[in-house]
């Protein structure tokens, strides 16, 4: 019997040396399954039980580290993960996500510097923090109790806890199988077949498993690259020689005067572009996706290839400005992960002729390089048909930080409190600001074509909430669509720019684009209506998708987020 109890107590010994560390996971499982059933709904008996095993494993970590004083790092990813999960919960309204996990991966350091100076003001995060303190507490009064419990009661707490333990290793032990095997995928496809699918049970398990998908996703990009080396195009005549295509950050359309009258006067140089011919306004655009990287992944792609690809095989220059997406641009993962399709060697060699290589604190830096390369690189001239693609980072979070100080226009008290507070205020008044400074920097960008035969295209990647009717801003998950968020984080501004040489040149351009403004359209189609612009002749192109053409298909489904239907969505709205 005594092989029995040496191997009941090693079997012990990881909680027994972890004992505040193990309680406290199992508090902070109880609190995660608390919040997750305010916020959503979940199965509590299985939330409770199932994290008894991850626990132990930590603890196991833990043992394993504590002769090299390294014991620590267990706790704190363990602690990290749950508290990171809760405030998942609290401010997205998700347990960790695939899009949850892209979304920390893809963040570059500019991006989490300025999450993390503004996370000071969010409830949730004084929320997370009250319960990570109130997990301690409890698991530190719990020890303290534990040696006056009469020692029948701690054996039987002690069996009990035994049994759940095992009863959780083995329902859970095929998902840690699982999630190991999906480093090994070949394929996206391969990790959502139920084959392979591990059950996200715990915040670690669904955590790893977005890193997992993430990877794959990237890996996956290298067999693209013989896809887009055979791109075929079969002709092209050059029809606009010019063509900017603008893709900001983050607006919400609801908050210019453009789509909405009653909003602030945070776009008059737009206006001003509108009530002088030069700009056309579309009035029913979606986005697929509220995450960036996959708007630029459904953007840029075709059905076999990518688009910029496209347009290099057909002769045209293409240029890559971007204050996102840049090489070696310090953005780690970011750059890596959130901008593979552009830069990835292979694929960036054969999708543009120059780029930038610098990241700019606003995106009238971003202006000013393009300029200076118009001016000094190609001598103010375009000897060669070009396409410019522009990538701004507009109205990204933190509002603050994406416009200088002249441009602090609007103020948080000359604004009627709605939701948020005063605290909404200020944020709304930052988000009229940025996107006041972005109205500035479109017409600085307009500026350097406007005297060309040029036609400019500008759409957001996506749309983004400010108060606009809960108490909440920036994005939420995409898998957990409503009307209201389908409304404000989906639909996005969309219009184009045409100089006056470019109407007297291509007047049925122009008499097309007039007869298209109130069509329905998704963003992920304007390669095709690109290929119309530069009369590119191409398999890839497919006039039902063309918003130009007169087959465009006004009657697609426009799947947004999880497989969800706009248009039948959005009318519970109406």
């Amino acid at each position: 019997m005594n092989w029995l109890k040496r191997l009941y107590n090693g079997l012990l010994y990881p909680v027994s040396t972890n004992r505040i560390f193990y309680l406290s996971m199992l508090f902070l499982a109880l609190i995660l399954t608390i919040v997750s059933n305010i916020v959503m709904t979940n199965d509590i008996f299985l939330a409770l039980l199932i994290p008894l095993w991850g626990a132990y494993i930590y603890c196991v970590l833990a043992a394993l580290l504590r002769p090299i004083r390294l014991h620590w790092v267990a706790w704190i990813i363990a602690i990290l993960l749950w508290l990171s999960e809760i405030f998942s919960l609290l401010f997205y309204s998700s347990l960790f996500s695939v899009r949850i996990v892209k979304l920390i991966l893809e963040t570059d350091t500019r991006e989490a510097s300025e999450f993390l100076s503004g996370l000071w003001a969010t409830p949730a995060l004084w929320i997370t923090l009250s319960c990570g303190a109130a997990a301690v507490l409890l698991a530190k009064g719990t020890t303290m109790l534990w040696p006056r419990l009469h020692k029948t009661v701690r054996q039987v707490l002690i069996a009990l806890c035994c049994i759940c333990t095992i009863w959780s290793a083995l329902r859970g032990e095929h998902s840690y199988i699982k999630l190991i095997r999906c480093f090994s995928l070949d394929s996206v496809a391969e990790l959502n077949d139920e084959r392979y699918l591990p059950c996200l049970r715990t915040p670690t398990i669904r955590f790893v498993y977005g890193v997992a998908y993430t990877v794959l996703t990237v890996k996956e990009y290298n067999t693209l690259v013989p896809k887009v080396e055979q791109t075929q195009v079969d002709g092209c005549t050059f029809r606009s020689p010019c063509i900017v295509l603008i893709i900001g950050e983050s607006f919400n359309k609801h908050h210019t005067p453009l789509y909405n009258p009653a909003s602030l006067p945070t776009t008059p140089n737009l206006c001003r572009l509108r009530d002088e011919g030069q700009l056309y306004l579309f009035s029913d655009v979606v986005t697929q996706s509220n995450l960036t990287a996959q708007v630029m992944q459904h953007l840029l792609s075709t059905e076999n290839t990518l688009f910029p690809a496209v347009f290099r095989k057909a002769g045209y220059d293409v240029y890559y400005w971007s204050n996102q997406f840049v090489v070696d641009g310090g953005g780690g993962l970011f750059s890596n992960l959130g901008g593979a399709l552009v830069n990835h060697p292979d694929l960036a060699r054969m999708q543009f002729t120059a780029r930038n290589r610098s990241l700019f604190a606003y995106d009238s830096g971003l202006n000013a390089d393009l300029r200076t390369f118009l001016t000094d690189s190609l001598g103010g001239t375009l000897l060669h048909p070009s396409l410019f693609i522009v990538h701004y980072i507009g109205q990204h979070v933190s509002y603050a930080d994406r416009f200088p100080s002249d441009f602090d226009y609007f103020q948080a008290d000359s604004l009627t409190p709605t939701y948020g507070g005063s605290h909404g205020c200020a944020i709304r008044a930052q988000y009229a600001n940025a996107t006041l400074f972005h109205d500035h920097c479109l017409n600085e960008l307009w500026s350097l074509f406007a005297d060309r035969d040029a036609i400019a295209i500008y759409l957001s990647d996506h749309g983004e909430e400010c108060y606009d009717y809960r108490n909440f801003y920036e994005r939420s998950d995409q898998n957990n669509l409503t009307p209201q968020v389908a409304h404000y984080q989906f639909e996005i501004p969309f219009f184009m720019l045409v100089s006056d040489a470019f109407r007297t040149n291509h007047p049925e351009l122009v008499a097309q684009i007039q007869a298209a403004q109130d069509k329905p359209f998704v963003n992920s189609d304007v390669c095709h209506m690109l290929f119309t612009l530069a009369g590119i002749t191409t398999p890839e192109y497919d006039a039902d998708r063309d918003l130009l053409s007169p087959q465009y298909n006004t009657t697609r489904p426009r799947y947004i987020g999880d497989r969800v239907d706009y248009n039948t969505l959005i009318r519970q709205l109406k």
